[in-house]
This record gives C-alpha cells, structure tokens and sequence, in this order.
C-alpha cells in the first residue's frame, strides 16, 4: 500500500498562512492557558513541592497529612518536583497549600513543555519512516491542533503529556530497533500512568516473537515500577493511596454469567495482543502502520469499557492524528473529528457538571470577573443547552465510542 505516497500529495495540499496562523493561534492559546483551570493540576503540582521541602523518602507520608494523599508513582511527582526547584529553593513558595495563585500556571507549563517535546519527537518520527520535512511538520501540527489536545493541556491543564512523551519516545525507538530503549522508555511511561501498559504490550507482540526476548523486554519494562516500588513500600499512605486509587482500576470492569465473569477489556485487548503476535510488517513503513493502528485500538478498546476523566483521552490523539495522516483522507476524517468533539464535550459536561464545566473558567485568570453570580440554577452549565444532555453516561458516550470504532 503506497500509504507514504499518498500521505506526500495529501500534505502538500495543505494550505496554511504562518503569520495569521501564528497571531490568531497564539492569542486563542494563551487565553486558554491563563483563562482555565482545573484543581487536579493543582493539587499535583502543589505535592510535588514536597520533594523540594525535603520530603523525598515520606513523601506520601507527608502528603497524606498535609493534602489527602497522593494517588500515583514517584515519576509523577518527582519531574514536578524537579520543576517546582526553581520555586522552593528560591522560597517563592513555602508551604504546601493549595490555592488558585500564580504557582498553577508554572505548574501548567512543564505538560506543554512536554507537548512540545513530543511534537519534537512525533516529527522525527515521521523523517524516519520517509516522510519529506514538510509532510511530517504537517502531521505534527495536525496533532497539536487536535481539538480533544487542546482541551486537555489548555483548558484542564492536564499533564498526560508526560506519559504521551515517553510513549512516542518508546515508538520512536521501536521504529529504530532500539528495543532495549523502547522497553525502558514504556517502562517510564508506565509508572505515569497504566494505560501505557495497554500500548506496550500489543507493539512488544509485534516487534519480537521469541518468548524469552518478550519476556526479558516486558521485564525491563517493569524495572522503573519495581524500583519505585521497593523504594515506597513501606509506606502506607503509598500503599493506601496509590493501590487504592478507584479510577486505575475501571479498566477491569467484568460483565457475565452467574459464576463466570468475562472481563470485556482484557478480552478484546488479549485478542489485539494476539493478533499483533502474528503479524509480520514486511518493511519500516508497514511496521509503523501497524504500530499506530495497534495503539489505536488497544486505546479505543480501554474508552469504550471505561469511566474515563476527560482529560485522559489525550492518550489517543496522537494514535487519532497519525493514523488519520495516513490515511490521506483528511477531508473524510476531518467531519468525523469534529463529530468526536462535539459528543466529548456532551459527554464532559452532563458526567462532571460544576467540575468541568463553567468551573474551570471560574478557577482561571478570569474568574474574579465572574464572582459568584454563576452558582446554583443560575450556573451556565453546559449540559443545560447540550443536545442529549439528560443521559449524561448514555448517548454522548455512546456515539462518542462510535466514532472511535468508525476511525478503526
């Protein structure tokens, strides 16, 4: 299939004036970025500060007393926390207290700082498979444009973004047959955030069929989990928090008969791990389709059983981008995107009202202006005007796994 071909005409097409570009996507950009929030940014960044306050080994014990808890993995905290230096050793923050101030907004720019860095990636993935300079700048900003993205670092200021680097990293030197590089890579991804694993696995399956070769790369993938882990395990509010967090374990949401349960995600993600076991990409371009098309699907098969916070569906943008990109029918893919984000914000407005809603403008650079008049019926929550919006677990979650499935 001369998907590169295709991908080369269809790139070319795309018409874009720089300076208009630039001026109309800067402005819109920063007043998303000053003009929403969202208290979960804020409450990771502000544990972070911990580890700058000293707090490295009771880290979750210290949290735990000052915040509630800490639900996930050091890395999280701990790239914050490398981040947030430059605040707690100056002593322009001192406490850890959580409270709308500048700090968020610093804490917001190390997610878009790591947007950039895997656009830097993406783009170098697409000169390794052949693509021209331009087709692969195109493709990238085809991602960073991605609607569902922008949401999820602009307006809820979400830092997923750390793990989507790490996971392009991994493919970038899967790509390269750097295979040891592509297990540590995902292995750091994975202690982010779990849905990593879902990506990993199906691409180990298909770039290496010996089992001892799967197994020692699936072992040096858990290696950063592992040491992570001997390090906090004594902990119990690590133990507690962490392996008690609800929301990681939604993916294994069982469904059956009487005494027998069929789990349906890793039903479907155990035959996409199969069926990537015995496909054999003939060359450099077939492997990266694949690779992309397996992420997409083992992604789509986690949503579409899922509960999901909103802004985890960053995860797929990237797998939604590429794969669009290659098919070369933007003009098709493009109505669907679209279709994709208007059932996204039904579904985020009528599952979260006041949460993530007319909240997170609220919690912004604006929401002085705002005051307290929006609270209540008086409240312009989105759902009240959105098409559908009564069942807010139903019909916008409904079409919105139907696009996802469309896009296979």
């Amino acid at each position: 299939m001369p998907v590169f071909k295709q991908l080369q005409k269809r790139a070319s097409q795309l018409w874009l004036n720089p300076k208009f570009d630039w001026i109309v996507g800067g402005i819109f950009g920063t007043f998303l970025f000053f003009g929403f929030q969202h208290g979960d940014l804020l409450h990771t960044g502000t544990s972070s500060l911990a580890y700058g306050f000293g707090h490295i080994l009771d880290f979750y014990d210290y949290n735990k007393t000052a915040l509630g808890g800490c639900a996930y993995f050091p890395t999280t905290y701990m790239l914050f926390g490398i981040w947030n230096l430059p605040l707690t050793l100056t002593g322009l923050v001192t406490d850890s207290v959580m409270s709308y101030r500048w700090p968020i907004y610093w804490y917001k720019l190390l997610p878009l700082l790591a947007v950039v860095a895997s656009g830097v990636v993406l783009f170098r993935i697409g000169r390794l498979i052949g693509l021209k300079a331009g087709s692969a700048r195109a493709m990238t900003w085809f991602w960073v444009t991605s609607p569902i993205l922008l949401f999820s670092q602009l307006v809820f200021g979400g830092y997923d973004s750390l793990t989507v680097f790490f996971i392009l990293l991994g493919i970038y030197f899967a790509l390269k047959d750097e295979f040891a590089r592509f297990a540590l890579a995902f292995g750091a991804a994975i202690t982010l955030k779990y849905f990593a694993a879902f990506v990993f696995f199906p691409l180990l399956l298909l770039l290496e069929k010996r089992p001892l070769r799967v197994l020692g790369l699936a072992a040096l993938a858990a290696l950063p989990l592992v040491l992570e882990y001997k390090v906090y395990k004594g902990s119990t509010a690590f133990i507690q928090d962490v392996f008690g967090f609800g929301p990681a374990q939604r993916p294994f949401n069982n469904m059956g008969f009487p005494g027998i349960q069929l789990n349906l995600v890793l039903l479907l993600w155990g035959t996409i791990c199969g069926l990537a076991y015995f496909v054999n990409p003939k060359n450099l371009a077939e492997r990266a389709e694949w690779t992309f098309y397996l992420g997409l699907a083992s992604l789509s098969v986690v949503f579409s059983q899922l509960a999901f916070h909103p802004q985890w569906i960053l995860f797929l943008t990237q797998f939604l981008a590429v794969t669009t990109f290659m098919s070369g029918r933007f003009r098709a893919f493009l109505p669907l995107e679209l279709a994709m984000m208007f059932f996204f914000v039904g579904f985020t407005a009528s599952g979260y009202p006041d949460n993530v809603d007319y909240q997170l403008l609220r919690n912004g650079a604006f929401g002085n202006w705002i005051g307290s008049f929006y609270v209540g019926e008086a409240a312009p929550r989105i759902a009240k005007y959105y098409p559908l919006a009564s069942e807010p677990w139903t019909y916008h979650y409904t079409f919105f796994v139907a696009t996802l499935l469309i896009h296979l």
